[in-house]
């Protein structure tokens, strides 16, 4: 899935191009979202401990809303992973692509952007994302049965 986003310095880019043919944990949040610090945070700290794998933090607010929020409250603390945008339109495409409705929603594909598996980021555990993780690594791997709690809608 291919779709422009706002890279955390104004730029247009794509999910494709920040991960830059790695793979990649993406998890989608809003600045409204009270569990999606807790999720940030763990998934940063993976960021600093897997250098080959691209962490990426799409806030679903609009960029203007959202950028100011992102720096007053804790830029800092996420600042291993590479954040993004995404405006009202591509937040509705991300939503149909992945069929979610609540955040913080999270997303593993592997080295060639398939889609591995997806599911709330809510208690997500970080051995549940390095399984995901080993298991999309390997050639002809078949996707891990590893559920996700449903959360709320947003």
């Amino acid at each position: 899935m291919d779709l422009t986003v706002v890279a955390d310095d104004g730029r247009a880019t794509t999910l494709e191009a920040l991960r830059r043919g790695r793979p990649a944990v993406v998890d989608f949040w809003t600045t409204r979202c009270g569990r999606c610090p807790a999720c940030l945070s763990k998934l940063n700290a993976m960021a600093k401990e897997e250098s080959e794998v691209a962490f990426l933090a799409v806030c679903l607010d609009a960029p203007a809303t959202a950028a100011p929020e992102l720096e007053k409250t804790s830029s800092a603390s996420w600042e291993a992973m590479t954040h993004a945008f995404a405006d009202l339109e591509t937040k509705e495409k991300f939503k149909a692509h992945w069929g979610f409705k609540y955040v913080p929603y999270v997303v593993v594909v592997d080295k060639h952007g398939s889609t591995f598996f997806h599911g709330s980021g809510a208690g997500l555990e970080p051995e549940t994302i390095r399984a995901a993780l080993a298991s999309c690594d390997k050639e002809n791997s078949t996707r891990p049965n590893l559920a996700f709690d449903h959360d709320d809608d947003f």
